[in-house]
């Protein structure tokens, strides 16, 4: 009975066996004919589309022309300005120093650094007792020694009265020492020796009082009441208010568009001073170019203008509204130089390669032209014997510019700025099937 039981069993644990391997064989050709169905559908696929892949047609477009902005040539004539820097300086500096000696008893109320000074108002004085007796003293050196002449006149006369009675001749020496020649000569010479001393007496009183030479203020004062000054001693510097100068440095190459006299004109340019920075913006003062001078800075290897200005302190009722210069001011010139003739002028900003503009045609294309620049000055450059008049100028940029290209102009009012060329294929793809 056990014996039939595990019979049984083992009979059906082989059917169950069998049953497993029949279900597994199966799964794997479903999963192999699965893959081989994906395999073949993709290859398919593939093929479709390699065999009906979409055409590329042409369509041709129309090509655009950048924009530029222009300007129009104007030939016109044009003064040239010149540009400079200087500073202001003495156009006449004195020390003056006193000429004789004494204590300074006196001084004007105007003696001091700043102060004003006509011509010939004094400016201090010194003690003159001592010279107005010396004057006391020459005037009686004079009035003896012209008693000394007059006595010695009558001793000429009874001389030569004594030399007629005695009737003799003498020889030329003998008969000027018996009438007294030489000692007439002698009274002559001291009285005109005397005369002499009194004449440097009362100058020497004159000097005791220091005058101005000329329109001055004054620049320092080196002595004071109670100072006791001695010959060649130094009293006061002055300077001339009746004109200052303004030294300008200017390059070499500039100096040929100003008129100066003693070089090239026997008449100066007119020029324009501004300071900025003491009169405001709007002030300025007015000059004339007065010298080259000799020698160029040691520095910067630039010439050096003298222009000059006058009543610059405006001392005169007419230039009380002006403003004043000041010594050692450092002030912008603009000297009005010659005239050009028949130029273009042109914003530095239009010109290319330093050299070229670029020119927009009547036909719209493009022309690279050198040209001849023959002065610049601030943003702008002077074009000669290259434009034509009402010929069109491109002001703006092009990114790649090139001889003959067509160009548009940009619509009035509006600024292109840095213009690109459009980027446009002149052909592009479409879908076809």
């Amino acid at each position: 009975m056990t014996e039939d039981i595990s019979t049984k069993g083992l009979e059906k644990n082989d059917a169950t066996l069998s049953t497993s391997s029949r279900k597994n064989k199966i799964g794997k050709a479903l999963r192999f004919l699965l893959a081989m169905f994906i395999f073949f559908a993709a290859c398919a696929i593939s093929f479709f589309f390699l065999t009906h892949k979409p055409r590329a047609g042409h369509r041709q477009v129309a090509y655009k022309a950048p924009l530029v902005e222009t300007m129009v040539a104007n030939i016109r004539d044009h003064d040239v300005k010149v540009l400079a820097k200087g500073t202001v300086v003495p156009s006449r500096k004195v020390d003056l120093s006193s000429r004789v000696m004494g204590e300074i008893i006196k001084t004007s109320p105007e003696y001091l650094p700043g102060g004003k000074f006509m011509i010939s108002e004094e400016i201090l004085r010194l003690d003159s007792i001592d010279y107005e007796l010396a004057i006391r003293r020459r005037e009686s050196e004079v009035i003896h020694a012209g008693y000394e002449l007059k006595m010695e006149i009558g001793q000429q006369i009874i001389a030569k009265k004594e030399y007629q009675l005695l009737g003799e001749k003498l020889q030329e020496k003998e008969r000027e020492l018996v009438l007294r020649v030489p000692h007439l000569k002698a009274a002559q010479a001291a009285l005109a020796a005397a005369e002499s001393s009194l004449q440097q007496a009362k100058l020497d009183l004159k000097r005791t009082r220091v005058f101005s030479p000329f329109n001055a203020i004054v620049q320092s004062k080196h002595v004071d009441i109670g100072s006791y000054v001695t010959t060649g001693m130094k009293l006061v510097t002055l300077v001339d208010t009746n004109q200052y100068w303004i030294e300008v440095a200017l390059p070499m190459d500039r100096i040929r568009w100003v008129s100066i006299p003693g070089t090239n004109s026997n008449k100066g340019s007119s020029a324009r001073i501004t300071h900025k920075a003491g009169w405001g913006s709007s002030a300025f003062r007015t000059g004339i170019v007065k010298r080259l001078k000799t020698e160029v800075e040691p520095e910067g290897r630039m010439a050096r203008l003298v222009v000059a200005v006058e009543d610059p302190l405006c001392i005169k009722s007419a230039d009380k509204n002006k403003p004043k210069l000041m010594l050692g001011a450092y002030v912008s010139v603009e000297i009005k130089g010659r005239i050009l003739k028949e130029v273009v002028c042109v914003p530095r900003s239009a010109l290319r390669d330093g050299s070229k503009v670029w020119i927009m045609q009547k036909d719209n294309s493009l022309d690279i032209r050198g040209v001849d620049i023959v002065w610049s000055e601030h943003n702008s450059v002077y074009i000669s014997n290259s434009l034509k008049n009402g010929e069109k100028i491109i002001t703006s940029d092009l990114a790649a510019p090139v001889h003959g290209m067509q160009l548009r102009s940009v619509p009035k009012g509006k600024t292109p700025g840095l213009i690109q060329p459009d980027r446009i294929n002149h052909s592009e793809r479409v879908k076809g099937s």
